[in-house]
């Protein structure tokens, strides 16, 4: 019985984290985003993973002595 129940708890059952679908139908959006050329970039140059640090913001680490 608790078998039955978390097969359908996992598989059929719509979940919030998968914006109220099932896990089949979620799997099916991402086999079609998947499927789907990628948009092609205008330019080249690798783009910078993380922003730059904004004016005013202080990134320098005061060491901590142990004891």
């Amino acid at each position: 019985m608790i078998a039955a129940w978390a097969a359908n708890y996992n598989t059929e059952r719509p979940h919030s984290a998968l914006d109220y679908q099932t896990p089949a139908a979620y799997a099916r959006t991402l086999t079609t985003a998947i499927a789907r050329p990628a948009a092609r970039d205008e330019s080249s140059a690798r783009r910078a993973i993380a922003h730059p640090t904004p004016n005013g913001v202080n990134n320098h680490r005061a060491s901590v002595v142990a004891g």
